[in-house]
């Protein structure tokens, strides 16, 4: 008649074997951009944030895993449009957010960015990969090349109606930023 009780996050050194045994319920945060971006800042860690801020290298990679970031968000709520905002339910998860965070890491530290690159894998294998309606991966298109160019990254342009990128990318910045969003989302972001 015993019954243990835990709380956690997502943690890489959560023992395995006690996930498989346990009886698991998940709490789902509420929607919206705003919160979508704050999980994924936190998920990431002021570490791995941080790395971001100081060279122009870097800073552009801030400016990556930021736009990663914006992009994640906008593509999970467009699931709250159903079908107009997707044809279906797509379940772009965190595995999703980590390999694009990977990708943005890798090509940042190329000198000339490649955003053919850029498109191709976040179109064909990381998010598009799980699209199958033609319809949505145009929308997918869309989004990724609004967002993944260089005048996006040159001048900092706006990531959607009146919202304009960050001019700093350390997680304190991002974190202000963030919270400055709006906590229910309009239908045009």
């Amino acid at each position: 008649n015993f019954r243990l009780w835990l709380t956690t996050e997502p943690h890489k050194d959560f023992p395995p074997i006690l996930l498989q045994t346990s009886l698991k319920i998940t709490f789902e945060s509420p929607p919206g951009i705003k919160k979508n971006m704050q999980r994924t800042l936190t998920s990431w860690g002021r570490e791995f944030v941080n790395g971001a801020s100081a060279s122009p290298q870097l800073r552009r990679r801030g400016q990556l895993l930021f736009l990663l970031a914006w992009f994640h968000a906008v593509v999970q709520e467009r699931r709250t449009y159903l079908p107009q905002g997707w044809s279906k339910a797509y379940e772009f998860s965190v595995g999703d957010l980590r390999a694009g965070a990977m990708v943005m890491d890798a090509v940042s530290r190329s000198n000339d960015l490649d955003f053919k690159l850029i498109a191709g894998l976040m179109e064909d294998a990381i998010y598009g990969g799980r699209v199958d309606n033609p319809s949505d991966l145009r929308v997918l298109r869309t989004y990724v090349t609004q967002l993944y160019n260089r005048e996006m990254l040159g001048r900092g342009g706006e990531v959607a109606d009146r919202i304009s990128m960050p001019d700093e990318f350390s997680y304190d910045d991002l974190g202000t930023w963030v919270a400055e969003l709006p906590d229910e989302d309009a239908p045009i972001l």
